[in-house]
């Protein structure tokens, strides 16, 4: 009687330990199941805000062409096919050479001034310093520019060069636009795996919280976006604006 007893015992908890076993291995199976699930769902979330990310990269791209298309073709129109007119005009007409030749000195710089906003000269064997140099010197006869460089003689290669210049060109652009600044400050340094620019003027400057997002900003913010940077924006009204950029450098420099 009791050895039946003691082996009675002993099946029920087998039965007892098997059923355990069982609900441990389910629960184990079903928590698995979530976590890969989440770890799924995850995954296509980050892919898809890839995906999305891309196509506002795309869409700005391509707004960012249009208005560069738009803004030549305006320039050609109305400055130099302007000009043109007017100096096929004066040609016609007797003892007008000596205004025809400063017209066609104008006509000329500004076919030079339009090649040079698609392309910045010399873009492939200048250095970065010099580019910047020329654009600062373009508005100083409006605002008291300082231009501060801790470049090393390194080259970078020329999408990295002209993308920064770019980034350069719209912050300049809103400033002559928007600003009504009297001093322009801009100051770029370079670490061994970053290159740092500091712009910052004295305008009227406004609240980050009302800006709104023009294309300028959008084409400033894409460029930087692109090249795996980040800016920092501060400013306030009647205290001019600052810009901090921070761009990694690494298989940027120029290859010999």
């Amino acid at each position: 009687m009791a050895n039946w007893q003691e082996g009675s015992t002993i099946a029920i908890w087998l039965a007892v330990g098997f059923f355990l076993l069982i609900l441990i291995i389910g629960a184990l199976l079903f928590f698995t199941q979530i976590y890969i699930k989440r770890k799924i769902k995850d995954a296509n979330t980050l892919a898809n805000a890839k995906l999305e990310h891309q196509k506002t990269l795309l869409i700005n791209s391509i707004e960012t062409q249009e208005k560069e298309r738009s803004r030549v073709a305006a320039d050609i129109h109305d400055g130099l096919l302007f000009e043109l007119s007017l100096l096929s005009m004066l040609l016609s007409q007797p003892n007008k050479g000596e205004e025809a030749r400063k017209l066609l000195d104008s006509c000329t710089k500004l076919a030079r001034q339009i090649s040079h906003d698609l392309t910045p000269p010399l873009i492939e064997s200048c250095h970065l310093n010099e580019i910047l140099h020329g654009y600062l010197d373009q508005i100083s006869t409006h605002q008291t520019t300082l231009y501060q460089s801790g470049i090393t003689e390194i080259n970078f290669n020329t999408p990295f060069k002209l993308s920064l210049v770019r980034i350069v060109q719209e912050i300049l652009n809103n400033t002559i636009k928007h600003a009504e600044a009297k001093h322009i400050h801009l100051s770029i340094r370079t670490s061994e795996n970053y290159i740092a620019l500091l712009y910052k003027d004295d305008g009227k400057g406004f609240a980050p919280e009302d800006l709104s997002e023009g294309l300028g900003q959008r084409n400033m913010g894409m460029r930087i976006d692109l090249l795996n940077g980040r800016f920092k924006l501060k400013s306030s009204p009647g205290k001019g604006v600052q810009y901090t950029i921070l761009i990694p450098t690494i298989n940027q420099h120029e290859t010999n």
